[in-house]
């Protein structure tokens, strides 16, 4: 089947080829963004270690990125995050929530 697609595609025309979709821009230096990160990673690969999992298996990196450019308030505030499951607010909710009000 993956013979068959890329046969396909090389016959398309230049004009029939997808659109190029550019990087996103990345945001400027924010002090305070990269210091919740730091302590968001903080949180989460000590509850990590005590479930004795891989830190990204709870949380990955782009997660912690949109959990602190939203820098939560309360654990309603979570469900905001695409592809956040209510697992990860049991386990990581308050400790998170701990981790940003430093």
């Amino acid at each position: 089947s993956l013979k068959r697609a890329l046969q396909q595609a090389w016959k398309l025309s230049e004009s029939e080829w997808p659109d190029y979709l550019p990087r996103g821009r990345r945001p400027p230096y924010n002090p305070e963004f990269n210091a919740r990160m730091d302590r968001l990673r903080a949180a989460r690969d000590a509850r990590a270690q005590e479930f004795n999992l891989d830190s990204s298996l709870l949380a990955s990196n782009a997660t912690l990125a949109t959990i602190a450019s939203l820098n939560p308030r309360q654990l309603e505030d979570f469900v905001q995050i695409e592809k956040w499951l209510p697992w990860q607010t049991e386990i990581l909710g308050h400790p998170f929530l701990e981790a940003l009000k430093s």
